[in-house]
């Protein structure tokens, strides 16, 4: 029975309603990154670096898991689409540190058609849960620039709070923007799910 039992937490571990997080493959998730990256504002979504198109050697590359051994602080998945199994974004645990117990968490929903569906807030909870219960940090941090206006008040909504604010320290689109760093701790979200 106990063997049964942590199968299935397991399992509802990484399953929401309408999603679930995998592993990458960068074979099979290559293409859609690609594709991604074709339209300026979904590659802001992927990446921070200067817009471009993708290869499909660079979109492998951008999905490669970390060598457990080199990286024992980062954990990729993929955000698909239970129904039919469709890749709609990526989500990590980036940059752990395991002496002081936090991290940075990262959402990001490729195409604009799938924005706005409740996709990116279903991963941050599996992704929330998977940070504090799992890996048993104490606090997660992630960053938005200003500019990403549905960013930053998903950030919000998910109970993170702003902490920092660098003014100007983005250049985007012939504009200057702050850049965002937000904080949520564990007993923050234990409160909000009690």
């Amino acid at each position: 029975m106990p063997e049964e039992l942590g199968r299935i937490n397991q399992e509802s571990l990484f399953l929401g309603e309408r999603i679930r997080l995998t592993a990458l493959d960068p074979e099979t998730d290559a293409e859609t990154v690609k594709a991604w990256s074709k339209d300026a504002e979904g590659y802001a979504v992927i990446c921070s670096k200067p817009p471009r198109p993708l290869s499909a050697g660079q979109a492998k590359a951008l999905l490669q898991p970390p060598e457990t051994s080199d990286s024992p602080g980062q954990f990729k998945f993929g955000i698909h689409l239970a129904a039919d199994d469709r890749l709609v974004g990526l989500a990590e645990v980036q940059d752990v540190d395991w002496r002081h117990g936090g991290a940075w968490l990262v959402i990001k929903i490729g195409a604009e058609a799938d924005r706005g569906k409740g996709y990116g807030t279903e991963a941050m909870r599996l992704l929330l849960r998977f940070a504090f219960e799992e890996l048993n940090l104490f606090r997660v941090n992630a960053k938005c620039e200003g500019y990403q206006v549905r960013g930053t008040a998903f950030l919000a909504k998910m109970g993170f709070r702003e902490e920092i604010r660098r003014r100007a320290a983005v250049y985007r689109s012939g504009q200057r923007w702050d850049a965002l760093i937000f904080g949520l701790l564990r007993e923050q979200w234990e409160a909000q799910h009690a």
